[in-house]
């Protein structure tokens, strides 16, 4: 797999190259909140969610959906560790 150059949004730095290595890894992918709560308005935000930095509740009247966030890290198949 080729080497990913990436604008980090943790410490705001460009880095070039990053080829899945443990010195250097490709980016990590982050979602600071799920997609259904960007999707809802200002207002629906206000009155169906409660989120912290971990954990996201939306109210769906009927249910209420729940995110967890969390740190997967996963080996990619058919490569060799270096």
């Amino acid at each position: 797999m080729p080497d990913i150059d990436y604008d980090c949004t943790s410490c705001g730095r460009r880095h070039d190259g990053g080829d899945g290595t443990e010195a250097n890894p490709w980016p990590l992918i982050d979602f600071a909140r799920p997609e259904a709560l960007l999707q809802m308005n200002r207002w629906e935000q206000l009155t169906r969610s409660r989120s912290t930095e971990e954990l996201c509740l939306i109210d769906n009247g009927s249910s209420v959906d729940c995110f967890l966030r969390g740190f997967l890290s996963l080996p990619v198949q058919g490569r060799r560790r270096c």
